[in-house]
């Protein structure tokens, strides 16, 4: 490994050496995509984070942030961080974790904060093309007529929520807001709104019901075939039973 990334550095500073113009930026790109790739590479097996092990990782990535950042050679590895590139053994320690609770299926522990791996989302490894559910996006108008439900989600001080409601004619017909846990993102507050709305149109059992969202993240999620997450199939399920 010590020998394929000292080899990568050295062809990479001939090359970046002819043209001076080449900024920090594409450099940090390039150490991201090839020299750090080569450096974890097989971190499954070999990386025990020990003491000596760490030493010799730190040495690696060294020269390719001092080629980043231009800083002289006596300048200390910890002063390097300024490239906003963490430590290779703080990115190898989280890739550890990440693997063992993603494949070996173990729980971790972080910040006193345990996590099993029926916390992750998962991925639906198959939707068929028959089911797949099209969405029309367009811009709201100032007055919507008919029965439109307004969906939100948002964290405040530490808490998230979402929440709905429903108007009809200019007449609130039903609202509802729930409380996520304080973990998770706006995004996924978003999708409970959403998924919400339309559990609650469908037991009320209107003819034509528009759902009302502000986030387009979520919007792209939805309309985005390739996107199998578990949430967004969710949703999809739920539309096609309408």
């Amino acid at each position: 490994m010590e020998s394929t990334s000292n080899l990568c550095l050295y062809k990479i500073n001939r090359t970046t050496r002819v043209y001076w113009g080449l900024s920090p930026t594409i450099k940090k790109e390039i150490y991201r995509k090839v020299l750090e790739k080569i450096i974890i590479y097989g971190h499954e097996i070999w990386f025990k984070d020990q003491v000596e092990q760490n030493a010799k990782l730190s040495s690696l990535q060294r020269v390719g942030l001092l080629n980043i950042t231009k800083c002289y050679r006596t300048v200390a590895t910890e002063a390097l961080q300024i490239s906003g590139i963490p430590p290779i053994t703080i990115t190898l320690r989280y890739l550890q974790q990440l693997y063992r609770l993603k494949y070996l299926q173990q729980s971790i522990q972080i910040n006193n904060q345990t996590f099993s791996f029926e916390d992750i989302e998962k991925r639906n490894k198959f939707e068929p093309l028959w089911d797949k559910t099209k969405f029309l996006r367009r811009h709201m108008q100032k007055n919507e007529d008919g029965c439109c439900i307004y969906t939100d989600g948002s964290k405040l001080r530490g808490r998230v929520g979402c929440a709905l409601v429903c108007i009809l004619d200019k007449v609130i017909k039903f609202s509802d807001q729930k409380r996520l846990s304080d973990g998770a993102s706006v995004y996924m507050a978003e999708l409970k709104a959403i998924e919400a709305a339309i559990m609650s149109a469908n037991s009320h059992q209107y003819s034509s019901v528009k759902i009302i969202s502000d986030s387009r993240s979520v919007l792209q999620a939805l309309c985005n075939p390739n996107n199998c997450t578990a949430p967004i199939s969710s949703i999809k399920a739920l539309l096609n039973r309408l």
